[in-house]
């Protein structure tokens, strides 16, 4: 939830996306790919780069967040 709050989603995410204890449970086709844009738009001018990391998969085959972010997909 800080990493939303930190982008300042929490008004944007839909009623479709919940949290349980700590985690929020993102819908996929929206608010996901709206964490997603946030997320790699505060990225673009963070330097050095984080060494690449091998891809990671869901059960659902979408990529899986980088490690810290606290944001599930379901």
């Amino acid at each position: 939830m800080a990493d939303i709050v930190a982008l300042r989603l929490e008004d944007s995410i839909t009623q479709f996306s919940y949290t349980r204890d700590s985690i929020v449970y993102l819908q996929e086709d929206n608010d996901a790919t709206l964490f997603r844009i946030a997320y790699q738009k505060t990225r673009r001018g963070s330097s050095p780069q984080s060494p690449k990391r091998p891809r990671q998969t869901t059960r659902h085959g979408s990529a899986a967040m980088p490690h810290g972010i606290g944001a599930t997909f379901y």
